[in-house]
């Protein structure tokens, strides 16, 4: 059935966009940490699936018109923002944001009377795809409230994750890839009687000594992470080691951890003829509310590959390298890929302040330059706990080892 509505979509994304910003400002007012649902439902004296919605649309970053059909009604902002100034936000901030629920109501009356018929406009357009309810496969609003389960059951969250991969040809052996790879978990809460924070990463084989295994996969949360953490690693096998961080004595403070930079050396082989491929991964083993994963590629390389993202199950074979081979543990829909080319550090200061200081500090390890990688940029609003994302570069028969 067609609305026979008429929806100006430069008019529809430009208003979204202007009250996703207002109200992300009344959510940076909040002073809750993490900023979860739940606890500024409980905060605000709200209920629970009204804060979700408005979170879950205060962190979209995809397509603005998809706001229309994320946000609540007009009659729950405007009771989100009542709940704000009862509670002492400055009017200057409410009042922008009624403004921008006024002209929310009014797109809503243009485009057929009611959300639910501005919203169907906007499929007719396809201006929006369908939500997950219906079938889609992004589902924010879903994977939001799974974030807020996961968060009550294991007693811990995230504000972010970053992980970052450096793909580049090794300088001592013709044909191989090295990586250097980093991994944040910021803004971590976790109850007392929670699980402490962990992170495994490779080490070179033969290193037993404790200070030995720790090495370069200390210096960035030496600089960047929170001090005076219990700190312990032990040896999984004979690769990779598990260095937990127990931050419970802390209390309620949020806590940022920093593992890397870790380099690993022939993680692939470009072979003539061969199946080539590399894979980076994220494990989300905690619950998080935005993961950032950077795969950062030399340029030759980056030029010379197809790059596809996927989410799979946390089972054994999704640990694998190339996503075809698993494709019995893939989860439906694909992570969205930002496109090489864009400004990639813009913005970064929203997930973490030094950032672009942590990039730079990756790239040193390995004695790189920044300037001659190609950025490949996946972005998740509350990724699926205990699922892997992956990022998976293949590489064409074709390509020739550099000599």
């Amino acid at each position: 059935m067609t609305t026979g509505a008429r929806v100006d979509l430069e008019r529809v994304r430009s208003q979204c966009e202007r009250i996703r910003a207002e109200f992300r400002r009344l959510y940076d007012w909040i002073p809750l940490r993490p900023l979860t649902g739940e606890a500024v439902a409980r905060w605000a004296e709200l209920k629970g699936p009204l804060c979700r919605r408005v979170l879950a649309a205060v962190q979209h970053r995809g397509e603005p018109a998809e706001l229309a059909r994320i946000l609540p009604g007009v009659d729950g902002l405007e009771l989100f923002v009542a709940a704000l100034e009862r509670r002492g936000c400055p009017p200057e901030l409410c009042q922008a944001a009624r403004g921008a629920v006024a002209a929310f109501a009014e797109l809503i009356h243009e485009g057929g009377g009611s959300q639910r018929r501005l919203v169907a406009a906007l499929r007719e357009a396809a201006a929006i795809g369908p939500g997950a309810a219906e079938g889609g496969a992004d589902g924010t609003a879903v994977r939001a409230r799974m974030h807020e389960a996961a968060s009550t059951l294991t007693g811990s969250a995230c504000d972010a994750m970053v992980v970052v991969t450096i793909l580049y040809r090794s300088r001592e052996r013709s044909g191989d890839l090295d990586s250097i790879g980093a991994l944040g978990q910021l803004g971590y809460r976790a109850r007392p009687d929670a699980a402490p924070l962990m992170a495994k990463h490779y080490a070179p084989v033969g290193v037993e000594d404790e200070t030995e295994l720790a090495g370069p996969a200390d210096s960035l949360h030496q600089r960047f992470g929170t001090p005076d953490l219990a700190i312990t690693r032990a040896r999984i096998d004979e690769r990779r080691v598990l260095t937990t961080y127990d931050g419970r004595h802390m209390g309620e403070r949020p806590i940022d951890v920093w593992s890397g930079p870790v380099r690993n050396r022939g993680v692939s082989r470009l072979e003539p003829g061969g199946d080539n491929g590399y894979g980076t991964l994220a494990a989300v083993r905690t619950p998080v509310r935005t993961l950032v994963h950077d795969l950062w590629v030399e340029a030759p390389l980056a030029n010379s590959s197809v790059l596809r993202a996927g989410a799979y199950r946390a089972t054994p074979d999704a640990f694998g390298t190339i996503d075809y081979k698993q494709w019995y543990d893939r989860l439906p829909g694909e992570p969205r890929i930002l496109l090489p080319g864009a400004d990639l550090l813009a913005g970064l200061e929203r997930i973490h302040p030094r950032h672009v200081e942590v990039l730079d500090h990756c790239f040193e390890a390995g004695d790189l330059r920044r300037e001659g990688f190609v950025c490949h940029r996946c972005v998740v609003e509350f990724p699926i706990w205990m699922a892997i994302y992956r990022l998976t570069l293949e590489f064409p028969p074709t390509v020739e080892p550099r000599g």
